[in-house]
């Protein structure tokens, strides 16, 4: 089946694999060849490829999984192949995740602030 990772900057991982694992927000989950249509959370996690050639994996930090009966599509926070991957790329890999989640989730405060605001200056004009 195809199996397609990427993340905001880049295709991290494409091409045929026999096997899926993926780290569900409920629970680690095996993908084969016909599986059911399926969109599922991810949790951060190791993604494991199985391949002809040998298994792959790629870290990711979350994201949104859609498994279709012939092919796997990952959209992930943060993505990192690990081929190669020592300590200091991991944990710059979880950091950045971090940072990104962080960041998210001041925008999300400082829209939530700004229309308290509006809110309250509108029915100030309105007294």
């Amino acid at each position: 089946m195809q199996i397609d990772i990427v993340n905001a900057e880049a295709t991290i991982f494409s091409g045929e694999g026999s096997y899926v694992q993926l780290p569900g927000k409920d629970g680690s989950l095996g993908i084969l060849p016909g599986h059911i249509p399926l969109l599922t959370l991810l949790k951060e996690g190791m993604i494991t490829i199985r391949r002809a050639e040998g298994d792959e994996y790629v870290y990711v930090s979350g994201g949104l999984a859609e498994v279709m009966p012939r092919c796997v599509t990952v959209l992930a926070d943060t993505a990192v192949r690990t081929t190669g991957l020592d300590d200091v790329r991991a944990e710059q890999a979880r950091a950045a995740a971090s940072e990104r989640m962080h960041d998210r989730l001041d925008a999300m405060r400082y829209a939530a602030a700004r229309a308290e605001l509006v809110t309250s200056l509108e029915l100030k004009r309105g007294r």
